[in-house]
């Protein structure tokens, strides 16, 4: 059960990460002070929802994929260098997040099933 329920939940955990990264957008964009009028929040919106299936399950991964957003809406990459200084903490909490509800589906699925745990 387990080689189907955590593929899957890593794959659905992602939206969290395009949450993380609209909200990056939103705040970079206000830093610098780009107006993002609703064409740019649309497209920025397009390129945060595409790139989060592109995000890898490693620390500070949604920074990477920001690029194509801040491309997308004009953003100056170097926003991203102030976004890895704030998002380390923060996102070790989201991924022990993440990999505590993909494993407690997996063993209640399990559980459901009538598999032993272990």
């Amino acid at each position: 059960m387990a080689s189907f329920v955590l593929p899957l939940g890593a794959s659905i955990g992602r939206a969290g990460s395009a949450l993380f990264q609209a909200v990056a957008v939103l705040f970079v964009a206000r830093l610098y002070g780009v107006p993002l009028g609703l064409g740019g929040a649309f497209q920025a919106g397009a390129a945060v929802f595409l790139a989060s299936f592109t995000v890898a399950s490693v620390p500070s991964a949604s920074i990477v994929s920001l690029v194509p957003a801040f491309t997308a809406t004009g953003l100056p990459l170097a926003g991203l260098q102030l976004l890895l200084g704030l998002d380390r903490i923060p996102d070790m909490f989201r991924t022990m997040t993440n990999v505590m509800g993909t494993m407690s589906g997996s063993v209640v699925i399990a559980a459901v099933e009538g598999e032993k745990l272990e």
